[in-house]
This record gives C-alpha cells, structure tokens and sequence, in this order.
C-alpha cells in the first residue's frame, strides 16, 4: 500500500497528462517559434532580399547547421525554466504542492517532460520544417536530418591518427550532453527565485571556467612531472588514445547528469511555501 501511495501508474498518468498540457500552455508559443525557425528565418530573409533589390537568399547547408545549434541551445536553457521556474513562486509552487500526486511521480513526470517530450518534440518539427523546405526548394541543399554530418567529422579526424568516435557514442554523447544543460537549468529554475536565467548562465559559465582551468592545470603537472612522455606514448597508441578520450567524454557527461538529476530529486523533496 505505502508503495502504491508513493507511485501509483494510474494516477501518474493522468497527472503526466496535466503536466503536458501545462507545460505546453506556458512554452507553446515560444516552442512553436523556436521549432519553426527554418520557415521563419527562410522567409524573413528571402523578403529582405527581395526588399534590397536582390535575389531571394536560399541558406546554405552550413548556414542552416549554425543557425540551428543556436536555436537549439536557446531552447534547451528557456525551456526547463520557463515550465517550471514558477514553483518558486509562493501562491503557484503551493498549488502545485497540493495537486494529487506524489513527489515521485511529479518528479518523474517533469523528466519526462524536458528530458524526452519536449526535446523528441521540438528536434522532430525543426528536422520536418527544414526537410519540407529542401523538398519545396532544391537551391536550399541537402536536409540536415538526411546529411550523416558525424561520419564527416569522424573520417576527418581519423585521417588526423589521433581519435575516432562511433556513431553510437556521439549519439549518446549528444543526448548526455544536451541533457546535461536541461537538467541545469531545470535545477537554476527551481533554485533561484527571480532572474533565473541569467543566474544559471552566469553560475554554468562559472562552472565550466573553473573545470577548463582546472584541467589545463592538471595536464600541465603532467607534462611537466614526465617530460611529455606519456602523452608521446598515448599518440604512438591511437587506440589507448581512443578510448580513453571516449571515456573521459562520456565521463564528463554521465557524471553531471547523474549529480543535477539527484539535486533536482532534493531540491523538489525541499520545496516549501
């Protein structure tokens, strides 16, 4: 019974329900915009290409990559905090504290909702938006869903000897990465309480900062202890070196995420008005 009333599917599945169409109500628009940026950026440009007296611009396939990695980062830290910044307001986040369910299944329900829903969601619509509009018009190149960006990348850097990625690995690289931004500014959102934006930038800056100095310190009192040595040892071995920059990435990524996830878990166990 006391398993019951702490996750009960039934009742998880209709509070999950809830939570989505809250979640669309406060971040519909800006989603909408943000997922339909190709159509948006391909007709405001081409007008004003028409306006200046020019030809209609067709972005290229680079143009179109760099403008959606910006979309894309713009999404991932709006998102968590627009959907759930407001629990730190008092009259909202105690509203939200007597809904029915337990703390378990809003947990898991807000995991679901900016880890999995709305990240599938939005990168499905932007991937069919830009896949349309190659369709429509052939001068705008090869969709970026139908070009295998990553074996580029990855052949360029084994022609380099130094290190090579699987697509399996980067797809769990990606995913790990980009949930690592969710779930920090998911926590930003739920630790401050006014210019919660701003506040998680400025700490992730910080913390990335600290990290790069941090390990460049480190691989400095390596290479001045040895001489270099091992790092000519590691570059004579491709495949030791391989696998360890693999395993450092993955490391680098798995780790945050499992400490943001148990800090958010808390940070919700605490939360009262």
């Amino acid at each position: 019974m006391a398993m019951k009333n702490t996750f009960d599917l039934k009742r998880f599945g209709k509070y999950f329900l809830y939570d989505l169409r809250q979640a669309w109500t406060r971040y519909g628009i800006l989603f909408l915009t943000l997922a339909l940026f190709p159509v948006i950026y391909f007709v405001l440009t081409g007008s004003l290409g028409l306006l200046l007296g020019k030809a209609w611009h067709f972005p290229g396939e680079m143009e179109r990559a760099f403008f959606y990695t910006c979309v894309l980062l713009v999404f991932l830290m709006t998102m968590p905090i627009v959907v759930y910044g407001f629990l730190t307001e008092r009259q909202a986040g105690a509203s939200w504290l007597l809904l029915p369910a337990s703390r378990l299944e809003k947990y898991v329900s807000m995991l679901g909702v900016v880890l999995l829903v709305m990240p599938v969601a939005f990168m499905l619509i932007y991937a069919v938006a830009d896949a349309l509009l190659c369709a429509c018009f052939p001068a705008l190149g090869e969709p970026m869903s139908g070009r295998d960006w990553w074996t580029v990348n990855a052949e360029n850097v084994v022609q380099s000897d130094v290190v090579r990625f699987t697509k399996t690995g980067l797809w769990l690289g990606t995913f790990l990465g980009n949930s690592c931004i969710l779930l920090f500014f998911l926590l930003g959102g739920l630790v401050f309480k006014r210019r919660k934006g701003a506040k998680t930038l400025l700490t992730l800056m910080a913390l990335v900062s600290a990290g790069v100095l941090t390990a460049i310190g480190a691989v400095y009192l390596v290479i001045k202890h040895d001489g270099g040595m091992d790092a000519a040892r590691l570059m004579e071995h491709p495949d030791r070196l391989e696998f360890w920059i693999n395993f450092l990435l993955h490391l680098l990524t798995t780790v945050p995420c499992v400490l943001l996830l148990v800090g958010t878990w808390f940070r919700l166990k605490t939360l009262k008005h």
